[in-house]
């Protein structure tokens, strides 16, 4: 969360550094879903979409609009260091 000011409620975001949460994988396994491609690898390293493969390998790491919320972060944090939050 970051505070501000006039009396308005804080900013607050949540967001995993990976294509998709982990929770997320495991509601699609237990729905009986499919991932989205490109969103996890086995632990081969090759992509998959099998959810209960892709437990077993590794989460794919961020991009597009995630990308954006890490810059926001950092425009954030910038701005209190610097003093002109």
């Amino acid at each position: 969360a970051f505070p501000r000011g006039g009396g308005k409620p804080p900013m607050v975001w949540d967001q995993a550094s990976s294509v998709m949460a982990r929770g997320e994988i495991q509601l699609a396994m237990r729905d009986g879903h499919d991932l989205p491609p490109g969103a996890a690898v086995d632990p081969d390293g090759n992509d998959t979409v099998v959810p209960e493969i892709a437990l077993k390998g590794a989460q794919k790491t961020f991009a597009g609009h995630k990308g954006t919320s890490i810059a926001l972060t950092v425009e954030l944090l910038a701005a209190v260091l610097t003093g002109s939050a």
